[in-house]
């Protein structure tokens, strides 16, 4: 196995409007969105528009009730 060409990219120009550097991400199959976590800030990205979801960045507590502050 290898790395393809090209990679790795960082993450702000293949997901456009999230900063590099995240703490951590998971894609949600409830709601098929990918989640991105930096610092206090909760990024909701839009795989169908390629873009984050209107409304965010916003706390991750103010989507994820009772989640840490900091992911």
């Amino acid at each position: 196995m290898k790395i393809a060409d090209g990679f790795p990219k960082s993450i702000s120009l293949v997901f456009t409007g999230i900063p590099n550097n995240i703490d951590a991400v998971f894609s949600w199959d409830k709601d098929n969105n990918t989640y991105f976590f930096k610092d206090k800030f909760l990024y909701k990205y839009d795989s169908e528009k390629k873009r984050v979801a209107n409304g965010y960045p916003r706390l991750i507590t103010a989507r994820f009730p009772g989640a840490p502050v900091k992911v």
